[in-house]
């Protein structure tokens, strides 16, 4: 790594990790995709072509497989290298200490460090978390951005400026390149954080530089403020962050980036911008800044941010599921409570608000959570049980429970009835075509009974003496053959059937078949 003013890393530590990430890391098995029906992307069986989507480092679990092939969400898990983050976070809450340098080698390597990998580790990573010279006021301070991600990504990309062995695909050089990132990166936010505040916030800007044996945790918030002063309950939590957002599998969409991108060859710069901005997204690590935004939107439209039922107001129920309703139920609420307040206080006389007590606040509206408790002290004090009860305004008829109930039922049974119809026709059918099957082999068990009988009858000597008689005509010696007509004998073997036909077989009749068959379509 070309920075002058930065120490080189030592041989002997480059010669060590090297030595760890061989020993932990060993190539897919080419046919796992395969086993496991993940599709492989742009990389061929043979290892040609771009590997994506698979990975050994870690794993995020959201769901079970059922033995008969469904799935069921459950509590979601998130693995590296075979340890569940609980565990680490357990041992870091455990022993009141930092893990993310821990996991961040963890994640690189394969396994938890020794006591003198941790320590050595540390020590690289402190010793490189200086940028180098010339690189804030060139690559930072001369391109403002309104986000960070946008210019963290610029930034790690100008890095390749900065390497006179930016294109070197040796394991030692992407792991110094990796290890100098990893130690810069809070560096560069930082910065670019300070940088947005002083041109789009319009607030001071401070850079400091870092302090020596601090965590990473600990560096950022030494840098983001301008006191340099923090709580340790702060770092631990942001080290707690740092531990959750480190690494989410090889399906995570910047990861899997950073899988297409670098299986081209190109350098480790272009590969970490590259997987920044698809972190960037909105929809990917963009999403903590819409949760930012939300928070900020709350506190700037609530009146009073303890007040419970202010705060659940927006997110209530129908008749309250947008700002724009909600706002306008509380103002009628406030403008019903005013006048209450000054038939209870005001009406023909002159009265001080403050003098009235909490319990005016409630009519004007005013009461959050300082008005509550203070009014429960009061009557705690005085013995008094109760208060004032003022009778509710009725809710527009659409956002009372029973209309709502009604139209939800309505809605659901529409919903059923719209997608169960399919199954349910096919269910029926099938139910009707194993009556009809039923009926079909009953019929053929008679007819197979009378021939079975018609055979045994004509294996006897009466039996095929009648049959000489009736369908061949002959006679005994000295006998005379006679056809009578008009009797009306029954022909028994008439009954069956040559063959039965199954297209002329239908289901039998029952008790619903009359009002089930129209309307399934069972004909």
């Amino acid at each position: 790594m070309y920075y002058p003013d930065v120490p080189a890393l030592d041989p002997e530590d480059i010669e060590l990790l090297c030595n760890e990430y061989v020993a932990h890391n060993k190539h897919l098995d080419p046919h796992i995709a395969d086993r496991l029906g993940v599709k492989r992307g742009l990389r061929n069986p043979d290892g040609t072509g771009v590997l994506a989507g698979i990975t050994n480092v870690s794993s995020v679990i959201g769901y079970e497989k059922l033995p008969e092939g469904t799935i069921r969400p459950i509590s979601g898990r998130l693995v590296y290298r075979g340890i569940d983050i609980d565990t680490l976070a357990a041992e870091a809450d455990k022993n009141d200490r930092f893990m993310f340098e821990e996991v961040v080698w963890l994640l690189l390597f394969g396994a938890l460090p020794t006591q003198e990998q941790y320590a050595r580790f540390c020590k690289l990573i402190d010793e490189h978390r200086e940028l180098p010279k010339g690189f804030a006021d060139d690559m930072i301070m001369n391109s403002p951005s309104p986000n960070i991600m946008n210019k963290m990504a610029r930034s790690v990309l100008s890095m390749y400026s900065y390497d006179e062995h930016a294109d070197d695909l040796s394991l030692p050089n992407i792991l110094t390149q990796s290890i100098n990132l990893i130690a810069e990166l809070p560096t560069m936010m930082v910065n670019a954080y300070q940088l947005k505040r002083r041109v789009y916030d319009h607030e001071s800007m401070y850079f400091h530089y870092p302090i020596a044996g601090q965590s990473t945790a600990e560096h950022i918030l030494s840098s983001y403020r301008a006191d340099q002063k923090f709580t340790h309950e702060e770092a631990r939590l942001l080290d707690l962050c740092l531990l959750v957002h480190a690494d989410h599998g090889g399906g995570n969409n910047s990861t899997f980036t950073t899988h297409v991108v670098s299986s081209s060859g190109t350098d480790t710069y272009s590969a970490v911008a590259a997987s920044l901005s698809s972190l960037k997204g909105p929809r990917h690590g963009g999403a903590n800044l819409m949760v930012m935004q939300m928070m900020q939107n709350i506190r700037e439209n609530l009146h009073d941010q303890e007040d419970d039922e202010e705060l659940e107001a927006p997110l209530g129920p129908l008749g309250r599921l947008t700002s724009r309703f909600g706002k306008k139920r509380l103002q009628r609420a406030k403008e019903r409570a005013g006048r209450a307040y000054y038939r209870q206080y005001e009406a023909g006389k002159p009265s001080d608000a403050s003098q009235a007590g909490p319990r005016a606040a409630v009519y004007k509206g005013e009461m959050g959570s300082s008005h509550r408790r203070s009014s429960r002290m009061q009557q705690k004090g005085s013995g008094v049980s109760g208060r004032v009860k003022m009778p509710e305004a009725k809710a527009p008829f659409f956002t009372r429970a029973p209309f709502i109930v009604t139209c939800a039922t309505v809605l659901c049974l529409g919903l059923g009835a719209t997608f169960l119809y399919g199954p349910a026709q096919q269910l029926y059918q099938d139910i009707r075509e194993r009556d009809r099957l039923a009926a079909e082999y009953e019929a053929v068990t008679e007819r197979n009974a009378a021939i079975e009988a018609s055979v045994d009858a004509l294996s006897t000597e009466a039996g095929i003496e009648d049959a000489a008689r009736t369908q061949l005509g002959w006679v005994h010696e000295g006998e005379h053959a006679v056809s009578v007509s008009g009797l009306d004998e029954k022909d028994e073997a008439s009954e069956f059937r040559g063959n039965i036909v199954s297209e002329d077989i239908t289901a039998p009749d029952t008790w619903y078949s009359d009002l089930l068959d129209p309307l399934f379509g069972v004909e």
